[in-house]
């Protein structure tokens, strides 16, 4: 399997979150293509919008749609402890 998160690879690019841009459809496809030829699974990471993610699917990349997952639990890691920080001021 091959994997892919759009979040890094667009800033890699110098467009983060610009998940549209075409240099991003060049690289799926051309990722795709590879794990075609080689009999790889191809996933795409990061990006949430199911339109976008519909006119990729035709490509190759695989229909598990991972997005999120990773900052949901970084932010709710973050929220906790800022709330036990908050507590020791809290009466």
């Amino acid at each position: 399997m091959l994997a892919l998160g759009a979040n890094d690879f667009t800033a890699e690019l110098g467009v983060p979150g610009q998940y549209g841009d075409p240099r991003v459809r060049d690289a799926v496809e051309k990722l795709a293509n590879a794990c075609h030829k080689h009999g790889k699974l191809m996933v795409l990471g990061g990006i949430g919008d199911p339109a976008l993610l519909d006119t990729l699917v035709p490509l190759g990349v695989c229909p598990l749609r991972i997005t999120g997952t990773d900052s949901a639990l970084l932010y709710e890691a973050a929220h906790a402890h800022a709330q036990q920080a908050l507590s020791a001021f809290r009466p």
